[in-house]
């Protein structure tokens, strides 16, 4: 079974580094040949659909490869998404997880992740620990 989770997280299988997007935002999942069911996970910033009026919010859908996406701020189609989870998962990382089975990282993934968390420090405000403050990120 193919499940892909979409988030800011870097354990997501579909790492979007964007403050509009939650850790876990929502999950894609494959149920049929070319059918996948889309669920929000509670997200903020909400999760939604381009469907003829325009963009709807979703929190439980049926989708298909030519739908288009909105988590958070950020779009993509189902067929990026799963493309990208399907090149990820050939090149190794670990993030990519397919029924019960895990990889190990390629070099090229965990500099991919070094990136993105990188990218993630310098832009997202962050809670501080010890006085439970929100502050700007550097």
């Amino acid at each position: 079974m193919l499940r892909i989770v979409i988030g800011r997280s870097l354990q997501a299988e579909y790492h979007l580094a964007d403050t509009s997007v939650c850790e876990t935002h929502a999950v894609l999942m494959l149920v049929g040949e070319d059918d996948y069911e889309l669920t929000d996970q509670g997200s903020r910033a909400g999760t939604f659909m381009w469907v003829e009026a325009g963009w709807q919010a979703v929190t439980r859908a049926r989708v298909g490869p030519e739908d288009q996406l909105r988590f958070g701020a950020v779009e993509a189609s189902v067929a990026e998404i799963v493309a990208r989870a399907a090149r990820l998962a050939q090149s190794g990382p670990a993030r990519i997880r397919i029924g019960e089975s895990a990889v190990t990282p390629s070099p090229a993934a965990v500099q991919e992740d070094e990136d993105d968390a990188q990218l993630q420090r310098f832009r997202a405000p962050r809670r501080n620990p010890l006085t439970g403050r929100i502050e700007e990120g550097s």
